[in-house]
């Protein structure tokens, strides 16, 4: 696996990792959407969770308190909303900054992306070239 190093400007590193910036990053419809993605996982963590254990669903369900149930889904709609911050941050600086020739074998299809995280004052992107069989 490569790694290619994409430098950053500090204040672009900082806003990335900001709790708060990352809040107001978000445009309306990426609200609207973390709020379906969150109630599509709660609607799924329900059903499993009834579907291996009834008794104790039920259970947790009439005594456990609105404001508990309120607060889990919160928790949940907040992570979620900061991880498509994230994403989209991401990808406007991969727009801006992802300028030589891997871009181009990527398009190829010549690469594989593993991985991208921002570390610092710049992006790291693990890749892997695939083989001239492969293809």
């Amino acid at each position: 696996m490569e790694i290619y190093e994409l430098p950053i400007t500090s204040e672009e590193s900082r806003n990335y990792h900001k709790f708060l910036f990352q809040l107001k990053a978000l445009d309306i419809n990426g609200w609207i959407r973390a709020y379906i993605t969150t109630v599509i996982y709660t609607v799924i963590m329900c059903f499993v969770f009834f579907a291996f254990s009834s008794e104790t669903a039920l259970y947790m369900a009439v005594n456990t308190g609105w404001y508990i149930k309120l607060l889990f889904f919160l928790v949940l709609f907040i992570f979620l909303s900061l991880q498509r911050s994230r994403n989209q941050q991401l990808r406007a600086m991969l727009q801006k900054y992802f300028l030589s020739d891997v871009p181009k074998e990527f398009l190829n299809g010549g690469i594989i992306l593993k991985k991208i995280k921002v570390q610092g004052d710049r992006i790291l992107v693990y890749y892997r070239r695939k083989n001239m069989e492969e293809r």
